[in-house]
């Protein structure tokens, strides 16, 4: 049987932590976060699964009995994407609070292919202010369109979806990076305050 490749939505009742992300590897199979966000009520997080170790039913079970985990979407991406694939990517996007019904199905699918080959051509655009807790419209623009382009981010890798070894991942195997998103508002005060 040849791995699957799987995006998974995870959401989750608190942040989690190192040994968290190395259950999700371990039960699910290699690969990587591309999106995640967190409030007082939780988090929730987008997951590309290059190689796949379970089917999504039994990847779902177990992650589900995982805590501070709640619920888990997985969404199997063949190649090419089948149309039930691209709507329930949609709605995973929908979940998280972007509406992509704008963008065609072939943008959506070469977005997710790209990055499950580690091709970081393009990214997702939207405004960052939201209107009453409303989905936002997203847009995929090509990665040389954003404001603080890098001609570095378009290095390619030699990265190959059937070298990636089946193993037990521990945190050696982990590398962890914090962005942090901070907007800043300039105010005005009034002179005889």
């Amino acid at each position: 049987m040849t791995p699957e490749t799987y995006l998974l939505c995870i959401e989750q009742s608190s942040q989690g932590d190192l040994e968290l992300t190395l259950s999700i590897l371990n039960i699910a199979g290699r690969g990587s976060a591309f999106y995640g966000s967190s409030n007082d009520s939780g988090s929730i997080s987008l997951w590309l699964i290059f190689k796949g170790k379970n089917n999504p039913a039994e990847i779902k079970k177990q992650l589900e009995a995982i805590s501070p985990i709640q619920k888990v979407t997985v969404v199997t991406i063949s190649s090419p994407m089948k149309e039930s694939e691209i709507t329930d990517l949609r709605a995973v996007f929908l979940k998280i609070g972007w509406d992509a019904q704008d963008i065609s199905n072939q943008d959506l699918s070469m977005f997710i292919y790209a990055k499950l080959h580690r091709q970081e051509t393009h990214y997702i655009d939207y405004d960052h202010k939201r209107i009453h807790h409303s989905p936002v419209k997203i847009i995929i623009k090509p990665l040389q369109d954003h404001p603080d382009f890098s001609p570095d981010w378009l290095k390619q890798t030699n990265f190959r979806l059937q070298d990636l070894p089946d193993k037990v991942f521990t945190k050696d195997d982990i590398k962890v990076e914090e962005i942090v998103v901070t907007s800043s508002v300039d105010i005005q005060i009034p002179h005889d305050f």
